[in-house]
Parts: structure tokens; sequence; C-alpha cells
């Protein structure tokens, strides 16, 4: 969404992604998880570009859509009510892009849904505060099939211009007003709040939910250094590092390494066979490619030792898992392999 607000403003992708260790390929796969860092150093670049301007987060808000949430919009649809599809959406509120802190309340009369926004970094935070609350809008009408949202109101800690912007973005929304110094807020009525939802199924809904937990269980598998070591491993299937280069790249020695990755429950072994088992299989898809160079390509001395390791990823021999896919089927990509991975070209991540 940010390179397309971006490049609407006439600022190419390629200045938007400079510094976040994103390429245009990563984009362009469905299944690229973009870290939060990342996503922060698209969002400076684009604000460093365009100047701070009031509106420009709304813009990128309003561009959201309830199936940009993948499965958890198949859980909040499922919801009995509105209500229903929110909490479920509070509880897995990883699996957004939402960089504000939010928390629900309801009294008699409404629920109020609040949008911390302190621990935004500060050249920033407008930015991500009207892009964040314009995006909540813009799911929770998705829910209800785009309908205007009776009784609804926003206020917003942003200056006066700001608010504008948002405003004029949500033209479901009742009123949107400005209070600097207050915490940023969503007040709905309890009618809408407990409005039931024309798709409901509770064990759908379950199903969904307990999806999203796995999903989220794994993307937390990525964060950290552990992360940021898997990437890196990824990053060039022509040449994996080796423990000591990484090293290096860190500032820090092998041991420090081994010790990180203890922590975070994992080790460089571990990392290396996930990386040359998401590169090999990648690579063996490439019908241009024989074995033996994939093999090289993912760092393996011998073939023979390849094949071994590939059987013990999939069940099959390389030559057979190449044989049992369909012609047209594109090959699977882990969500950190790296696109590009052709006789071509040399790979990137996701």
């Amino acid at each position: 969404m940010l390179t397309e607000v971006g490049e609407d403003h006439g600022v190419p992708a390629a200045a938007l992604l400079a510094g976040s260790g994103l390429s245009a390929d990563d984009l362009r796969r469905s299944e690229t998880i973009v870290p939060a860092l990342a996503e922060l150093q698209v969002a400076r670049n684009l604000v460093h570009a365009l100047g701070n301007r009031p509106g420009l987060g709304a813009d990128a808000g309003a561009r959201y859509r309830l199936v940009n949430t993948g499965m958890l919009a198949f859980a909040m649809l499922a919801s009995p009510t509105v209500g229903d599809g929110l909490t479920i959406a509070l509880r897995n509120a990883g699996m957004t892009s939402a960089f504000v802190r939010p928390a629900l309340a309801i009294d008699n009369r409404r629920a109020l849904f609040s949008f911390h926004a302190d621990a935004i970094p500060a050249d920033v935070r407008t930015f991500f505060l009207e892009r964040d609350a314009t995006a909540a809008v813009a799911l929770i009408a998705g829910m209800l099939g785009e309908r205007p949202l009776p009784g609804t109101r926003m206020v917003l800690d942003l200056p006066g211009a700001s608010v504008r912007s948002v405003a004029d973005a949500l033209a479901t929304v009742g009123e949107v007003t400005s209070d600097p110094g207050v915490v940023s807020r969503l007040e709905m009525p309890l009618s809408l709040w407990r409005r039931p939802l024309p798709q409901a199924d509770d064990e759908s809904a379950a199903l969904c939910e307990r999806q999203c937990r796995a999903l989220l269980e794994r993307r937390r598998h990525r964060a950290g250094r552990a992360g940021a070591i898997r990437a890196r491993l990824l990053r060039d299937p022509g040449r994996i590092p080796s423990l000591a280069e990484i090293a290096r790249e860190l500032n820090a020695d092998p041991r420090t390494v081994r010790r990180w990755l203890t922590a975070e429950g994992t080790s460089f072994r571990a990392l290396l066979d996930e990386a040359r088992q998401a590169l090999g299989q990648a690579l063996v898809a490439e019908p241009g490619l024989t074995i033996a160079e994939v093999a090289a390509r993912t760092g393996f001395a011998e073939t023979a030792s390849f094949s071994r390791a590939f059987t013990r990823w999939t069940g099959q021999t390389p030559t057979a898992w190449r044989a049992s896919r369909p012609a047209d089927q594109p090959p699977e990509r882990d969500a950190a392999t790296p696109p590009g991975s052709s006789p071509s070209s040399a790979g990137t991540r996701g």
C-alpha cells in the first residue's frame, strides 16, 4: 500500500524501498511477510520524500480492504456479530500491519476502540495514526458490506488538517473531530456492535482463528535475530554465507551469535537447514537447472548429499519431486525464500 501511495505521488518504488531490505519482487509475492522495521523504513522514506503532509496516511489507510488481512478476514466475517468479529481482530492484531496499539472498552451505551500511538516514532506518528485509524474503519465497513456506520464518532489526537483528511477518506463515519492530547478513539453504538453478520458460522470462525494463531506463531519464529539471520542465509542462493561471515556482518563473534540463537530456541545449523530446504525446493522446481547445479547453489559439496537431504525434507528424491509437479504449477516458495531463483537469476526473500 505504501509504495502505491508513493508511486501515485511520483516517488519511485526503488526510492521507497531503500534501506528496507525489501525488493519490488518481494511486494509482488502474495506470501511475503513484511517485517515491522521494513515497513517503518518505507514509511520514513515516503514521509521524507513528500514531507509530513496532512492526509498522506489517510490516503494509505483508505486503500485497505478486509481481504488484505487474509485468513483473519474469514474469521471476522464468520463471526456471529460485528462485535465478535472485531474482538477476534483485536486478539489477532498481529495479522494486520497496524502500528497503533488497539484497545477495547464497552459501557452501557457504546464500544470504544482506542488507538494508542505513543510507541510510534515521532517522525512517522502522524502518518501511522492517520493510516491505522482510517484502515480500521475501512475494515469495519468491509464487514458490513461497505454500508455507512451509523452513530459512529472518531476523535483523533491530530491537528485539524490531518483530521479533515481522515474525515474526507471516511465517508462512512458520522463524525471525525480533533482533540490534541487525548488518546485517539472510535466510538461505536451498541446497536452496531451487536448487529448480526450475514455469513455467521461459529465453527468456521473458530477454525479460521486457529489458523490465524498458527500463522502468527510461524511469524514469531521468523522474528528477532534468528529471523534476520535466516533472511540473510536466503539472500543469495548462489552463495550461502558461513557462520563466521554472518558474525562479521553483525559485528559479533560466532560464539555470541550461537548464544543469541540458543536464547531464541534455535541454532545456526537449524537455520541453515531451513534455508537450504527453502532454496532447494524453489530451485528444483526450476526445470532449467540440473540437480547437480541445485546442489551446488544450496551449498552441498556433493549431489548425493543434497539428494539425501532433499529426501529427508520432502519424502521424495529431487528427481521424483520435480516429476510429480504439474508442468504449469509455479514453484512453492517459503515466505522467506528469495524470488528470482531461476536459471537466469540468483534470487531474494518473502
